[in-house]
Order: structure tokens, then C-alpha cells, then sequence
């Protein structure tokens, strides 16, 4: 390109010759780095919520154990205790989602700058994003569910 340009006007400088490419990488270096900051904080937060609806509902069903064990003893199934368990964590998640969704749609017009390739109201990502933490907090509510249904009747009653 040098030698071209050096044909065409020899007293035009030709000092940095890049791609295309390389000038687009460099202009968006400080985009993709806030992006890699926000990425780390978002995953951060996933593994928080996360982990703050399994440690609230281990300690709500600790808390029940007794009376776990009295649904047991009048013939409550495992199954129904885990059902019970399961609905009462994931009713509080999904209020939580619901205040989440109202917030993240104020928020993001803010955002609208820093967004590329993705709307603001972009329903595809939304959808995906709240099936991804409900799935986790499903997840995170069986496994104390499944604990409660284990309780034996007998050890709940004595217990206290």
C-alpha cells in the first residue's frame, strides 16, 4: 500500500498501514473490556442469587423439620412434602423475577448506548436470561426439597 500511495503522491506520509480489522479492534478495546467487567460482575451475581435461594430455603426447611414431620406422620408422601417445599421457593422467585423484569426494563434504557446487536427490549435474550435463573433456582429449591421429604417422622417429633 506504501508503494502505491508513493506513486500516486509522493508527499503523502504513509506511516501506519492497518486492517480494517485492526483499526476496529483498538477503536473498541474499552467496549470489550466494560463488557468483560460486566460479564464477570453478571456471573458473580448468578452464582449469588443462587446461592442465597438454596442457603434460605436449607434454612426455612431446617426450621420445618417438625412440622415436615407431622405432615409425614397424618400421611403425607415424600412426594407432597417436596411439592410444598418446591412451591414455596420458587413463588418467592418468581415474585423476585417479576420485580427484577419491571427493573431491568427501566434500567436498560439507560444502557441503550453500551448495548450492540441487542435491543434493550430484546425478548429472545429476557426470555433466555429469566429460564436460565429460574432453572437455577429450581435447582436450588429441589435439593433442600429433597431433604425434607427424607425427614423420618419419628426423629422429627422426638427431635423437639
Amino acid at each position: 500500500m506504501r508503494d502505491e500511495v508513493q506513486k500516486l503522491d509522493p508527499r503523502v506520509p504513509v506511516t501506519t498501514v492497518r486492517t480494517e480489522e485492526d483499526h476496529l479492534s483498538v477503536a473498541l478495546v474499552g467496549l470489550r473490556i466494560g463488557t468483560a467487567i460486566a460479564s464477570a460482575f453478571g456471573l458473580l451475581a448468578f452464582v449469588l442469587a443462587t446461592t442465597g435461594v438454596y442457603s434460605v430455603m436449607s434454612h426455612a426447611v431446617s426450621r420445618q423439620t417438625r412440622e415436615m414431620g407431622i405432615r409425614m406422620a397424618i400421611g403425607a408422601r415424600p412426594r407432597d412434602v417436596m411439592r410444598l417445599t418446591i412451591k414455596h421457593g420458587m413463588t418467592v422467585v418468581l415474585v423476585a423475577m417479576v420485580f427484577g423484569l419491571i427493573l431491568t426494563l427501566s434500567v436498560t434504557r439507560l444502557l441503550r448506548g453500551a448495548l450492540l446487536g441487542v435491543s434493550p427490549t430484546d425478548l429472545t435474550t429476557i426470555v433466555a436470561i429469566a429460564m436460565t435463573l429460574a432453572s437455577a433456582a429450581l435447582v436450588a429449591c429441589y435439593l433442600p426439597a429433597r431433604r425434607a421429604a427424607r425427614v423420618d417422622p419419628v426423629v422429627a417429633l422426638r427431635s423437639e
